[in-house]
């Protein structure tokens, strides 16, 4: 590995996870994010389609 002075970069960074997660991701809340998203997409899309 390069040497670096960047403290994210060192080597016992990479050991242990530094976020706990709290919830699983389940199938049904990735739908529900997708869909959101491409309901916010499409908005933008008819929007600069008008414009």
């Amino acid at each position: 590995m390069m040497r670096s002075s960047n403290p994210f970069l060192k080597n016992n960074q990479f050991a242990q996870p530094s976020a706990q997660l709290h919830e699983r991701m389940s199938l049904e809340g990735v739908a529900n994010r997708c869909g959101m998203l491409l309901i916010v997409v499409l908005f933008f899309a008819a929007m600069t389609w008008m414009i």
